[in-house]
């Protein structure tokens, strides 16, 4: 025979649950937050990159950058 559920038992877990939705909506909300900024962040290069590249084949440059990050990327790849 099952036990019958007391007020009681049922008040705690309502207020249990409600704490612990309230602890985990304000973790939501500073994760947020950050992730708003790191994003922000990324879009901001990304569009600064974009805009590099439309300088460089503007003005027709790509074979002498090509060259620089070539000799970027050898003298970092030096280290590995």
């Amino acid at each position: 025979m099952r036990t019958p559920i007391r007020f009681f038992d049922l008040k705690t877990n309502y207020t249990t649950l409600m704490l612990f939705t309230g602890l985990a909506g304000s973790r939501s909300t500073t994760l947020r937050k950050k992730m708003a900024v790191l994003t922000d962040d990324r879009a901001k290069l990304m569009g600064e990159v974009i805009g590099a590249m439309r300088v460089i084949k503007m003005y027709a440059w790509e074979k002498p950058f090509a060259g620089l990050v070539h000799r970027l990327r050898k003298y970092v790849f030096k280290f590995f």
